[in-house]
């Protein structure tokens, strides 16, 4: 199939050089033929780029660049500063796609000239084990841009923001001069995410499966949590909460959005326990001095004593058994 929308795929590539050759087949076998596939490499140590640059010589539309070592949101900003295409799309070099990813998409966008479009679910793998996942029910149709912002901000799941779980505008994002932060080394596509929302812009949905995300990457930054990694995390939170303080986006109250972080915090909450347990105590003192992050809501608020007062008391009496 084919039509007037051309999307560009933007794969960045460090050190995938087992799972590289999956992921660029899954786009050359699209059924949606009007694209162009931007790979680019960022300083890998194996032989990610040869493989990218014997894969590039298999169809005009597969490109490979290669470049200085520059971390996830340079790599993308520069495959973006590339791409040619109406919409871009983001695949992680140790992912893959369905084959009818594009043709999905392309007859949504084709139907609503939309901003960004979020899909609602995927399939995370290990081995030869698939866990299908869907984030949140597919919403009523005919919904106003104010009940779909309404909508992607409700507590009742989780917020869609991975690059890859959005298409976006390419003229949108240019026009608004928004692109990744190249400071970032993680949640970069939450504050993408959070650029564009600013901005109001036209939000359509998508319910296909569509996209399988591998966890048995060991070299993975999600696998790799440390404590300067997770503080970068809660600083971007804190960011966008404050950003978002008594504004409305259009006719959308921004509260949703800050209810919605505060909410989305009890995850991190967890993390820093963990970081505290290591002897990596930063994350969870940020989180204690910038307690007002989980004000909004109820939940949070419980996680919040379970682990700042409860937790810690219960240690304090704990000790005062043994002294005594």
């Amino acid at each position: 199939m084919t039509g007037n929308i051309k999307f560009s795929i933007i794969v960045p590539c460090y050190n995938v050089e087992k799972y590289l050759t999956t992921c660029i087949k899954s786009v050359l076998k699209q059924t949606y033929d009007n694209w162009e596939l931007l790979m680019v490499n960022d300083a890998s140590h194996d032989n990610t780029l040869s493989i990218m640059q014997e894969l590039s010589e298999k169809d005009p539309r597969v490109l490979s660049f290669d470049k200085e070592h520059g971390g996830p949101s340079h790599t993308r900003n520069f495959g973006i500063s590339h791409a040619t295409g109406d919409y871009l799309v983001f695949l992680d070099g140790d992912d893959y796609f369905s084959s009818d990813h594009l043709e999905r998409d392309y007859e949504i966008i084709e139907s609503t000239n939309c901003d960004m479009l979020i899909h609602n679910q995927h399939t995370y793998f290990k081995g030869t084990e698939f866990s299908p996942l869907i984030l949140f029910k597919f919403p009523q149709l005919n919904l106003s841009n104010l009940e779909k912002m309404e909508y992607v901000f409700s507590l009742d799941h989780f917020l869609p923001a991975a690059t890859w779980m959005v298409t976006y505008s390419n003229s949108f994002l240019k026009n608004n001069t928004i692109s990744f932060n190249d400071d970032y080394t993680v949640s970069e596509d939450l504050d993408l995410f959070m650029q564009v929302i600013s901005k109001y812009p036209k939000i359509e949905f998508s319910d296909h499966e569509f996209y399988f995300y591998r966890q048995d990457n060991r070299e993975s930054i999600t696998n790799n949590i440390s404590a300067d990694l997770e503080l970068e995390r809660l600083e971007i939170y804190k960011k966008w909460y404050d950003f978002f303080q008594d504004k409305f986006i259009g006719d959308f109250d921004a509260k949703h959005i800050q209810r919605k972080l505060a909410c989305d915090l009890r995850g991190e909450v967890y993390i820093c326990r963990n970081l505290y347990k290591e002897g990596q105590k930063e994350p969870k003192i940020f989180l204690w001095k910038n307690r007002y992050l989980l004000s909004l809501n109820g939940f949070v608020n419980s996680f919040f004593f379970i682990y700042f007062v409860k937790y810690p008391l219960r240690r304090l009496k704990k000790l005062f058994k043994k002294v005594y």
